[in-house]
């Protein structure tokens, strides 16, 4: 995996997991503790995602906001994402 600029991190409510965004709009999902990598996906190529946030109440669901003005969201399952759907803002 390229390394590349982070812009945004947040902790899952009650896991060691970890979901960030990048400056190339990939969504990725860590497990903190082991420093593993469980999944990834890139709703829109090359362009920058600002913002991730896990779903407190919820939190098998993730959204992500683009500079394509689109917010996404996301089902994560233990080691995969699944679009749910997508907003143009």
């Amino acid at each position: 995996m390229d390394k590349k600029i982070i812009y945004s991190i947040s902790w899952h409510p009650n896991e060691t997991k970890i979901a960030l965004v990048t400056v190339n709009g990939n969504l990725i999902i860590y497990d903190a503790l082991k420093s593993k990598l469980l999944s990834q996906a890139t709703p829109i190529e090359d362009q920058p995602s600002y913002k991730v946030a896990w779903n407190q109440l919820q939190p098998k669901h993730i959204l992500m906001s683009s500079a394509s003005y689109r917010v996404f969201l996301f089902e994560f399952n233990e080691k995969s994402l699944k679009l749910v759907s997508e907003y143009k803002h």
